[in-house]
């Protein structure tokens, strides 16, 4: 099976793409004739840390773009690698990737799992606006 994200083709086993993310199941099981997907709005990057977590379940790597790769776990609803990376991004939220994270988390964390990384995110922000 191919994704495709921009101009670059990646080779996937189906069936572990399947098993980490019930948004990659759905848009397959609702075309199984289909031989490719193409994936928008992630870079070609991000989706290799993704495929490296779910084929050899490492950890991002050091210079992984965090707030993206939150981001598009999100979307995908990879739970297990959103956790990792939010554990991650709760020791290295700043000034210049505070508001994205607080973006993030208020349009995918419906639940409230990621509180503590909200706050720290918005603690970060407020720094700015100290009376």
């Amino acid at each position: 099976f191919t994704i495709k994200i921009n101009e670059k083709h990646f080779m996937v086993y189906k069936t572990i793409l399947i098993a980490h993310s019930p948004v990659l199941a759905k848009l397959m099981t609702d075309n199984p004739e289909a031989d490719s997907l193409e994936l928008k709005d992630i870079s070609e990057a991000t989706f290799q840390e993704i495929l490296n977590f779910m084929n050899e379940g490492s950890r991002p790597s050091e210079d992984a773009n965090m707030v993206e790769l939150f981001e598009a776990s999100c979307r995908l609803k990879i739970d297990a690698l959103t956790t990792i990376v939010a554990e991650i991004l709760k020791k290295g939220v700043n000034q210049d990737n505070a508001l994205n994270v607080l973006v993030v988390c208020n349009k995918f964390d419906k639940l409230n799992r990621y509180h503590e990384l909200k706050m720290k995110a918005f603690l970060e922000l407020k720094k700015n606006f100290q009376l």
